[in-house]
């Protein structure tokens, strides 16, 4: 990851830091407590600054996804 990113951007070590606070994953339609997550926008034009946007939901539709699919996951 270094090499694609020229080096170690200063905020990697909170970056790699997040990975230890995912928080639980209350949309599993299973009712399973065995997977943490976190959800972020971004917006990543082909020139220019990635932004992160507002918060929104994670969708995936019954198609792609039929045990946990079909739900707004925020």
């Amino acid at each position: 990851m270094r090499d694609l990113l020229g080096g170690q951007p200063p905020d990697w070590p909170g970056f790699v830091a997040s990975w230890d606070d995912l928080h639980l994953d209350r949309y599993m339609a299973d009712g399973g407590k065995y997977r943490r997550r976190r959800h972020a926008l971004f917006l990543a034009p082909a020139t220019g600054a990635i932004v992160r946007q507002p918060h929104g939901p994670h969708w995936q539709g019954l198609a792609y996804n039929p045990l946990n699919g079909g739900v707004e996951r925020w």
